[in-house]
């Protein structure tokens, strides 16, 4: 049978089709994405946050095109999940009641650990990565990094931070390109969030990252240094934060890295930070991720 997960994100509204077997084996078939930058339509109250009436036609499009992108591949199901760019907004029940209504498609809306826990269980899923014993996760959306260490046998230690590659955007930069002053700030505002997380300080394990901004960044590597790993250390992070702040470079990157010239940059910083404080023995960009594991929770 083909399955679609559709997942809402603050950045990116994205939907894998995958084939499985009947011994639940599972294979990805195809793959469609829509950049709609959710995160960018919200609107703060003294009440608190919303999504805006232009943000919802926005969702409520980009869904629907996924919706036809499963009938099209003869899906037998559809699941769809939100993480960051429905989590906490007044209107979200609102917007639920919206996509069933219109598209007969149920959304949960998982927590921030929920979220960490299928990315971690999609990360052990993958064939590359399955007897990978112990190390730290992350996780960077568009409105949320989600940090994981894991160790066979024990409780995973788990942390959702509010900030990811689109929000760090929103509030720091204020062109396209950060200055240095704006990384800067970034930086700190990563490295304030990172003052709970001393289950990871210097911890010297594995990292393995999930998600488009991860992907980007190496794609960026191995178009500047034919290299397809990420180095042990945060340099690949620095090269690709230099290189996007070449304007020649920045003009063409829409080519290599399409819907992400403005967010890679602040996911680099980020990351950067993150890396320095972890300080790893091996960077590992995976290709499976809380869709995948999302997926094991839903098969029969």
């Amino acid at each position: 049978m083909n399955v679609c997960v559709i997942d809402i994100g603050s950045n990116t509204i994205k939907a894998t089709i995958f084939s499985i077997s009947k011994n639940r084996t599972k294979k990805t078939l195809s793959f469609k994405g829509h950049k709609a930058k959710l995160g960018l339509y919200k609107a703060h109250t003294e009440d608190g946050v919303y999504l805006s009436g232009e943000g919802i036609l926005v969702l409520c499009e980009s869904v629907s095109d996924l919706i036809s992108f499963a009938e099209k591949h003869n899906c037998d199901s559809v699941y769809a999940f939100a993480t960051a760019s429905l989590r906490g907004l007044l209107n979200a029940q609102e917007i639920l009641d919206l996509l069933f209504e219109k598209y007969s498609l149920k959304v949960e809306i998982l927590s921030g650990k929920d979220e960490a826990l299928y990315s971690l269980k999609g990360l052990l899923s993958d064939e590359d990565t399955y007897n990978v014993k112990s190390g730290v996760m992350i996780d960077m959306g568009g409105g949320s990094t989600e940090i994981v260490y894991f160790d066979s046998g024990k409780t995973p230690k788990i942390v959702s931070l509010p900030f990811g590659c689109l929000n760090l955007y929103e509030e720091y930069v204020k062109d396209t390109i950060p200055t240095d002053e704006e990384i800067l700030k970034i930086e700190n505002h990563v490295q304030k969030e990172l003052k709970n997380c001393t289950f990871i300080k210097g911890i010297n394990e594995p990292v393995f990252l999930i998600g488009g901004s991860a992907r980007a960044v190496l794609k960026i590597v191995k178009t500047c240094v034919n290299r397809d790993k990420l180095r042990s250390d945060s340099g690949d992070f620095t090269l690709v934060i230099d290189k996007m702040r070449e304007e020649d470079f920045f003009n063409n990157a829409e080519k290599l890295i399409p819907g992400r010239t403005t967010t890679v940059t602040t996911g680099a910083v980020a990351y950067r930070t993150i890396l320095n404080f972890i300080a790893p023995s091996s960077v590992t960009v995976s290709l499976s991720g809380v869709r995948e594991g999302y997926l094991e929770k839903i098969l029969p």
